[in-house]
């Protein structure tokens, strides 16, 4: 199964969410902040996609993102955000904008997950 970078500031967030995935028979690989995410991507670690939270410390999503499209520009991102709760009520179309393949807003189900999962990596595969 495909490897994925999971990268959110919420230990919570990433237990659950890495849980889900595991289950599915994914490798999963988590960073608390986007500096972490880009040196794991840095280290040639075979990931396969990113799930990317909008709203962290010390380098936040939307800062990784850009990062991440420089650097490996066809790895399928997907951000996800529960920042309509803190006002950020377009973050995920700003996302979209700047080259997030999907997006996914907290909180969501296992199968939403899946979902974006499954066609970012088909959508990657084409």
């Amino acid at each position: 199964m495909p490897s994925i970078l999971l990268v959110d500031d919420d230990e919570l967030v990433r237990e659950t969410v890495a849980g889900i995935l595991a289950d599915r028979g994914y490798d999963v690989l988590k960073a608390a902040h986007g500096r972490e995410a880009l040196s794991i991507l840095s280290r040639a670690v075979a990931v396969e996609a990113v799930i990317l939270d909008i709203m962290m410390p010390e380098m936040e999503g939307i800062e990784a993102l850009r990062e991440i499209r420089k650097g490996w520009p066809g790895l399928p991102v997907i951000m996800i955000s529960g920042g309509d709760r803190s006002g950020w009520t377009d973050a995920l179309d700003m996302a979209s904008k700047l080259g997030a393949d999907r997006t996914l807003p907290k909180p969501f189900t296992p199968a939403q997950l899946i979902a974006e999962i499954d066609a970012a990596l088909a959508a990657a595969k084409r």
